[in-house]
């Protein structure tokens, strides 16, 4: 590799930073990094964890000098839009990525990243360069996004659209049973939708006193799968119980039509089952077709959700059923899937002509398939781990949260941090990744003024209490 001399590229580091926006400190950083590392030639260090922002970006001017000195040699500085998500204690430790790839005219970018040795949160833009308008601000990921970091959760979320490049911006957060601080991660995508139809809530003019049926047969040897339940009010224990068959309406018994143009859903059976209105609908195979059904006063003629929410009718307890058939499965292929979702509500048959049937729909746009893969390293982390404690086995606190590993107290750990200038924080919010794992969310990443700015430093923090124990004290930890 050539050597370079400090002072002949200083004017060009200087009118590259021109063009980038990063605030002085962060200039001046860059520049004595780069110089103390030049002229003393030093062995590389140890990343300093609470510059992290700093030195992956000087990092980057390190490498690109001695072939090339243009925008390449400064790179690009972490975004607006990332800095402007984020909490402060959050920003200090995001770092740039600006690796993309692009297949069929889409081009995917990872911005810049996050983590600590559990969570990470990834900024990435998706742009329709051949400005076809497929990206648009209703882009759907399909669920096939991924962060591989090992055994993961996690999920991507659409944060804002320009029209003016077609630009999509996201942030995906995940959450790691294991240690990835150092670890390379894969960004994956495979599938994006465009093009996706808003049906807003309507009439569906179904005649349900004509319709339901007050003694319907159920269950029967065409119910496949059951998938699951939404419910209101319903203790953990009956939450997590499937319903029998008998809970169901026997399958396809009728075709009744939900609307003019709905042509990717039916009501495909209609009655009540233990003094309970269920709706059985049957969908058509789809990538993810969905709605909901409402029952509503029929004087009721405004359907804006701030006057209908007042007039809804409420169920208790099971309000949904999601279960499919042995058709769904054979006609689930491919990405698209095929599904019965059964709703319930809480009227009597005496009561069905004093309401209508209203619902809502989003219907399947266009679908690209493609293979957008980025690899990109996690970094290291500063963290304070603390263990031997009565009410876990251990705790570990970072810039970004506070993990709880093998909790032994009540339902929730109740934590309480002092900091050192007086400031105190009380965690309020909670995330159980695995049995008896808690991630404490001490701030939420994607959400700008969340939280104790404090905490960002760790060595700010004072002491750590769970369920009143005192399980850290920074002054008897210096003794």
């Amino acid at each position: 590799m050539n050597e370079f001399n400090y002072n002949d590229l200083k004017p060009h580091i200087d009118k590259k930073m021109e063009d980038i926006r990063v605030n002085d400190n962060l200039k001046k950083a860059i520049l004595e990094s780069i110089q103390t590392q030049t002229n003393e030639r030093k062995p590389a260090k140890k990343i300093n964890k609470k510059k992290i922002v700093i030195t992956a970006v000087a990092a980057a001017l390190i490498i690109a000098f001695p072939l090339t000195v243009g925008a390449q040699a400064v790179g690009r500085a972490i975004s607006d839009w990332v800095y402007s998500s984020v909490n402060s204690q959050a920003a200090d430790n995001v770092y740039p990525i600006y690796d993309s790839c692009t297949d069929n005219g889409i081009k995917v970018e990872v911005e810049s990243a996050v983590n600590d040795s559990h969570h990470s949160l990834v900024f990435f833009t998706i742009q329709d360069t051949e400005g076809k308008g497929r990206i648009t601000e209703n882009t759907d990921l399909l669920d096939s996004f991924s962060l591989n970091i090992g055994e993961s959760v996690g999920t991507a979320v659409l944060d804002s659209y320009d029209p003016e490049t077609q630009t999509a911006r996201f942030y995906a957060s995940g959450t790691v049973y294991g240690n990835i601080s150092n670890k390379v991660a894969n960004f994956q995508l495979t599938n994006i939708m465009y093009g996706k139809t808003e049906i807003q809530t309507f009439d569906t003019g179904v005649k349900l006193s004509e319709t339901a049926q007050k003694n319907p047969k159920t269950g029967g040897s065409d119910i496949k799968e059951i998938y699951g339940i939404g419910y209101v009010n319903l203790d953990d224990d009956d939450a997590h119980k499937k319903p029998k068959e008998k809970d169901i309406l026997k399958p396809d018994v009728m075709n009744v039509s939900l609307g003019e143009g709905i042509d990717f859903v039916h009501i495909s059976n209609i009655g009540f089952i233990d003094g309970k209105l269920h709706i059985q609908t049957k969908w058509e195979p789809s990538y993810d077709n969905h709605g909901q059904l409402y029952l509503c006063p029929k004087e009721i003629t405004d359907y804006t959700d701030d006057n209908l929410s007042e007039h809804l009718l409420s169920t208790q307890g099971i309000t949904d059923i999601d279960f499919a058939t042995v058709e769904d499965i054979d006609k689930s292929t491919d990405g698209m899937t095929c599904k019965h979702i059964e709703y319930i509500f809480d009227v009597k048959p005496s009561e069905l002509d004093n309401y209508k049937l209203l619902a809502d729909f989003t219907k399947d746009g266009g679908v690209i398939k493609g293979n957008w893969n980025v690899n990109f390293k996690m970094h290291d982390t500063e963290s304070l781990k603390i263990e031997n404690c009565k009410c876990a086995d251990s705790v570990e606190i970072t810039p970004l949260g506070l993990y709880v590993t093998g909790y032994t107290g009540k339902s929730e750990p109740d934590v309480v941090i002092n900091l050192k200038d007086g400031g105190k924080y009380e965690t309020d919010s909670y995330e159980m990744i695995s049995i008896n794992y808690f991630f404490v969310r001490k701030l939420d990443c994607y959400t700008t003024g969340v939280g104790d700015d404090k905490w960002g430093d760790i060595n700010n923090i004072a002491t750590v209490s769970i369920d009143g124990e005192e399980i850290y004290n920074s002054e008897k930890a210096e003794n």
